[in-house]
């Protein structure tokens, strides 16, 4: 496979997996899409069960809001779920660091 068709299956399979994030959104949140650019960034920046993973923290965070009366807005709903996919992120580069050092020792 020479280099073009890399990259048309590698800009095919964002496109899947930003429609797919988008469906998951759409599914628990009760809030608008952020713009696709954004969910693009957020796939290129974590792994996609990791920004599966922090859409469903959002929707949680999102609903304890709501019965509260505090209702989330997109912007806030940006923020926080770019803060839950970047610690937990970090927290499974960590896991791996220790497990490779276990297994160096």
């Amino acid at each position: 496979m020479n280099e073009a068709e890399q990259i048309l299956l590698s800009a095919e399979q964002q496109k899947r997996d930003v429609l797919a994030i988008q469906c998951l959104w759409t599914g628990i949140l009760p809030l608008p899409l952020p713009q696709d650019s954004q969910v693009a960034l957020w796939l290129d920046l974590y792994k996609f069960g990791t920004v599966a993973y922090a859409v469903r923290e959002t929707a949680k965070k999102c609903h304890a809001l709501a019965s509260q009366r505090t209702p989330m807005t997109l912007e806030h709903a940006v923020r926080f779920l770019s803060r839950v996919a970047s610690n937990a992120d970090a927290r499974d580069k960590s896991k791996k660091g220790s497990i490779r050092n276990e297994t160096t020792l």
